[in-house]
């Protein structure tokens, strides 16, 4: 996916009336829109962005391309209802956003991720403790 044809906006006041995106900082939308929380919105706009907020496009750009690639109904409806392909649609996206990082001198912190992936916005989809494991692997290998 080309970042021309990327269209990236904030997340809408109202997403967060939902419980389970109340932790969400980005939100891939098919074909190639990404929403950001406000400060990492501002970030992306801002002349010198961070690192921080590219890695989190490169992740997002992969969720894009997969819709893309798997079609749109049948991605929403397995990462909604199987854990196994949500978990390994995050670590693909997360792949991205390793070698993007590794690439540019960046850092993850893989606790604070393991937790999010094991947590209520993953809807519990992998224990903390084999999340750190997957992500500690990719990260070594990214």
């Amino acid at each position: 996916m080309n970042d021309k044809n990327l269209i990236i906006q904030k997340i809408p006041r109202y997403y967060y009336f939902c419980p389970w995106l109340w932790k969400a900082k980005a939100i891939a939308q098919y074909p190639n829109r990404v929403l950001l929380a406000r400060d990492l919105f501002d970030d992306a706009h801002s002349n010198n962005h961070s690192l921080l907020v590219q890695g989190i496009l490169e992740h997002e750009k992969s969720h894009c391309k997969r819709f893309q690639e798997v079609g749109y109904w049948f991605f929403r409806l397995q990462y909604a209802f199987s854990c196994k392909f949500r978990l390994q649609e995050e670590l693909t996206a997360d792949t991205a956003r390793f070698i993007f990082l590794k690439k540019h001198g960046g850092t993850i912190d893989l606790e604070k991720r393991a937790k999010l992936l094991s947590g209520s916005l993953y809807l519990w989809m992998v224990s903390y403790d084999k999340a750190l494991v997957l992500l500690t692997e990719l990260w070594k290998s990214a």
